[in-house]
C-alpha cells in the first residue's frame, strides 16, 4: 500500500472541494456528503486512494505536453492545501504527482479500481475528473495530448460525453474568467452582500443563506413569488460567476 493511502486524514475537504468545483444543489448536498460519510467513515484507505490518484494521475497529465509548467506546480500545491494536508502528507503527494510524470506508469489501473469504488457515486468521479481538466488548464488551453488523456480517464471512470463536455465547458469557463473585467466579480460579490476580499468560504456561506431566504417556494403571494424567483435567479448567477472562478 502506498503511505500517501495510511497516513492522510479523512474529514471535511472532499465536502469542501465538492462545494467549491461541483453545482450547489441546496436540497441534495447534505445528502450526498452524509452518504459519503457513512459508507467512508473510518476506511481512510478509500478517501485517501482518492488524493494519492489525485496527484498521481495530475502528474502524468501536466507532463503531456513535454515538460510541467510552474503555475501547473502551484495549482496541485494550492489543491493540497484545500485537501489539508499536512507537511508530510504534502511531501507524500509531491512524491506521487512526480511518480505519475514517469513514462512507464499507466493510469488504467487505479482509474478502474476508482470507479469499481465509487461506482454509485458518480459526483465523486466527475470531482475527480474536474480536478484533471482544472490541473491541465492551469498553464492555459488544452493540449490536444491533453484532452486525449483526459478523453482516457473519462472512459475509466464510465463518464458520458455528455457529461465530459459539460466538465471541460465548466472549466473553460473559470479560466476565461480570468481574463474579464473586475467590475464583472465585484458586482457579483455585491449581489451576494460580499466585500471585494471575500474568501470562497464567506462566498458559499453568503449564497446558501441567500438562496433560502429568498427560495420563491417561501412566499405562496404571486407577486411576492415573481420578486423572489428574480431575486433568486440574481443568487444564483452570482454565485455561479465567482464559483468558475475558485
Amino acid at each position: 500500500m502506498n503511505p500517501l493511502q495510511k497516513k492522510l486524514p479523512i474529514g471535511g475537504w472532499l465536502r469542501d472541494l465538492y462545494h467549491v468545483f461541483l453545482p450547489v444543489h441546496a436540497k441534495s448536498d447534505g445528502d450526498n456528503f452524509a452518504a459519503l460519510k457513512q459508507a467512508d467513515l473510518g476506511q481512510a484507505r478509500q478517501e485517501n486512494s482518492f488524493v494519492d490518484l489525485s496527484f498521481r494521475v495530475m502528474g502524468k497529465l501536466c507532463k503531456q505536453d513535454g515538460n510541467v509548467d510552474m503555475r501547473e506546480i502551484a495549482y496541485a500545491r494550492e489543491l493540497m492545501q484545500k485537501m489539508r494536508l499536512g507537511a508530510r502528507a504534502t511531501n507524500l503527494a509531491m512524491q506521487a504527482f512526480n511518480e505519475g510524470k514517469q513514462p512507464q506508469w499507466s493510469i488504467s489501473p487505479g482509474l478502474n479500481e476508482l470507479y469499481r469504488r465509487y461506482k454509485e457515486r458518480a459526483w465523486v468521479r466527475q470531482l475527480f475528473l474536474e480536478l484533471q481538466f482544472r490541473a491541465a488548464m492551469a498553464d492555459g488551453p488544452l493540449t490536444q495530448a491533453e484532452l486525449i488523456l483526459l478523453k482516457d480517464m473519462a472512459h475509466l471512470l464510465r463518464i458520458s460525453s455528455l457529461q465530459f463536455s459539460i466538465l471541460k465547458a465548466r472549466v473553460e469557463r473559470a479560466h476565461q474568467l480570468q481574463h474579464r473585467p473586475a467590475p464583472a466579480k465585484l458586482q457579483a460579490l455585491k449581489q451576494l452582500g460580499l466585500p471585494a476580499g471575500a474568501s470562497e468560504q464567506d462566498i458559499r456561506m453568503a449564497y446558501k443563506r441567500l438562496i433560502s431566504r429568498y427560495h420563491p417556494d417561501r412566499y405562496p403571494q404571486p407577486e411576492v413569488k415573481a420578486q423572489m424567483e428574480h431575486r433568486a435567479r440574481e443568487i444564483n448567477q452570482a454565485y455561479r460567476l465567482l464559483r468558475d472562478g475558485f
